[in-house]
């Protein structure tokens, strides 16, 4: 991989089998066709999910998650989000703001389950804000949490 920019489209040609994009302000998150999860770009907060907070050029498989199938993805300016064929949200990167669900606003450096879901709640769609995060139930329910500024996370307060 390298630095330069493209001002046509131009083939990522190490990238195959891809189902699904997204792309962050600093990253970029590929699910292939067998739902597993790659990402590349700036690393800074865990938000490629790979473990640490180095930038990488070239698509890198997120290790550690051979077991999981994952349906969809969706990466923010510093977070990254991943749902599951079986409704698990996994939330990583810059925790500020408390925008990965976790409870707190700490910094995750790999896919993290969020537990605070209800169990029986599944989730179909997840989509990462600049500073907050929304998620979608099979039931069309939505979920919010975040930075609430500007009323963003859309509870009329």
């Amino acid at each position: 991989g390298d630095m330069q920019s493209r001002i046509t489209p131009t083939l990522i040609e190490h990238v195959t089998g891809a189902s699904q994009v997204t792309a962050g302000k600093w990253h970029c998150l590929v699910l292939n066709d067998i739902g597993r999860l790659f990402s590349w770009g700036y690393g800074k907060n865990g938000r490629l999910g790979q473990g640490d907070e180095l930038s990488h050029y070239r698509s890198k498989p997120v290790q550690g998650y051979n077991r999981v199938h994952f349906s969809s993805c969706s990466a923010g300016i510093s977070h990254s989000l991943a749902v599951s064929d079986d409704g698990r949200v996994f939330s990583w990167g810059d925790g500020n703001f408390g925008k990965l669900g976790h409870g707190d606003q700490e910094n995750v450096l790999r896919p993290k389950i969020i537990n605070s879901i209800p169990s029986d709640v599944n989730i179909v769609l997840a989509k990462a804000g600049d500073y907050h995060t929304l998620l979608v139930t099979e039931k069309g329910e939505v979920y919010s949490f975040g930075r609430g500024k500007n009323g963003r996370l859309g509870h009329g307060n």
